[in-house]
């Protein structure tokens, strides 16, 4: 989405993507590989979560994400707390 649409439409000018109607978009101004497979897991997880029918999974994933990687896990916690 150009700056153009993101402002018309406005958008958060501090977000990098939205989803709407199950499609994301990504803001063409910020948009880098990283940023776009970032952006594109929230759909992921947040389907895995919700609508998977299988909490016990993501639940799984998520202790093992978090004990795989806990430096990760302390950067995101971070990163989020200065966010709230």
């Amino acid at each position: 989405m150009t700056e153009e649409e993101w402002h018309n439409k406005g958008l958060d000018p501090y977000d990098n993507s939205v989803i709407i109607n199950d499609t994301v978009y990504l803001r063409q101004s910020r948009v880098t590989s990283e940023i776009a497979a970032e952006e594109m897991l929230h759909t992921l997880v947040y389907n895995m979560m919700h609508e998977s029918g299988n909490p016990e999974l993501f639940e799984a994933l998520y202790t093992k994400a978090v004990e795989s990687f806990p430096k990760l896990w302390e950067e995101i916690q971070h990163t989020y707390q200065e966010d709230v």
